[in-house]
């Protein structure tokens, strides 16, 4: 029985050593990992080309968007609908570094797509949620945040 522990706790010491190269094949955290991501190009008003690290797609439409006052700041809150079931992993991925230009912040509705194909069913059992927190020093100067999504845009005013 000592031995069997005693080989776990070495086991466990070997592979925690590992975890410092994020190459290493012997590295738990890498053993589920689906891979590099690949970014996305996309133009933005002004006609400059952007790479965007995420591999997420925009939800087709906002269906609502609002903002809670908290201590420090905002959380900004959308509701998406996108094209059928399975979507996950629905966030607010800011552009411009996440400062205003113009006086606007702007954020994309971003969604995972399902693996296998979905069925469309009800809107209800589509929508998705998402929330944002925006601190009161990334609201200086922003006179309107806007969430963009494929087929629409939202807008409203802190």
């Amino acid at each position: 029985m000592k031995s069997v522990t005693a080989a776990m706790i070495t086991s466990a010491l070997m592979l925690s050593a590992c975890s410092g190269n994020t190459t290493s094949p012997y590295n738990p955290f890498t053993w589920f990992s689906a891979g590099e991501e690949e970014g996305v190009i996309v133009t933005d008003t002004n006609g400059n080309q952007i790479i965007i690290n995420d591999p997420r797609v925009l939800v087709s439409h906002t269906l609502s968007l609002t903002a809670d006052d908290t201590n420090g700041g905002v959380i900004i809150r959308a509701v998406g609908l996108p094209p059928t079931q399975g979507y996950f992993k629905a966030g607010l991925f800011a552009l411009n570094e996440e400062k205003p230009v113009d006086g606007v912040l702007t954020y994309e509705f971003r969604v995972a797509a399902p693996l296998t194909q979905q069925p469309v069913s009800t809107q209800q059992s589509r929508e998705i949620y998402t929330g944002h927190f925006i601190s009161n020093e990334r609201l200086q100067g922003v006179r309107e945040i806007r969430v963009n999504a494929a087929n629409n845009t939202r807008t409203l005013r802190p």
